[in-house]
């Protein structure tokens, strides 16, 4: 039985999304899973962005919903081989560089991609996920994690449970 669990917390992993350390080009690669910090959210947009398009539709589509000034989400070049995240809205015609979008879009994006990626481990541990996020977007980003983990036909039927830390 302690056998069974130890290899039950194998599949489990904790995430600090972190919005400082979000902003920067990211190489070009296969990843579609987020780091701890989430310093790899350019590559894993990418990579969603180039080869499944349906999931981040997914992603691109919530994250107009829970911030409505965003038209859309997508990936500029940077340095040869480098990417990053830029968003369009609808008052702006010009690309907001992901160093130039608010701490709250980014993390915001973070979890999403975390909560969609097809990479993700069967618990998902989120550490303290209500920085920067206004109260209703919380609730949001409940929903999001509800409608991602298990169910029939969502993009990540393998993750179980996401649970998470807050501070007092």
């Amino acid at each position: 039985m302690l056998k069974s669990f130890g290899q039950e917390l194998t599949k489990w992993d904790r995430f600090e999304i972190a919005p400082s350390s979000m902003r920067k080009s990211t190489p070009i690669r296969r990843a579609l899973l987020l780091s701890h910090h989430g310093e790899n959210l350019a590559t894993v947009v990418h990579e969603l962005y180039t080869r499944h398009r349906d999931i981040f539709s997914e992603i691109e589509t919530t994250l107009q919903a829970m911030v409505p000034e965003v038209k859309s989400l997508t990936v500029g070049r940077g340095q040869p081989g480098e990417s990053y995240i830029e968003l369009r809205e609808d008052r702006n015609p010009n690309p907001i560089p992901a160093w130039s979008v608010a701490d709250a879009v980014l993390k915001l994006l973070g979890v999403l991609c975390l909560a969609h990626s097809r990479g993700s481990p069967s618990v998902v541990c989120l550490e303290e996920p209500e920085n920067f996020l206004r109260p209703y977007a919380l609730k949001l980003v409940v929903d999001a994690m509800r409608s991602a983990s298990a169910q029939p036909g969502s993009s990540c039927p393998h993750i179980r449970r996401f649970c998470w830390t807050t501070s007092t």
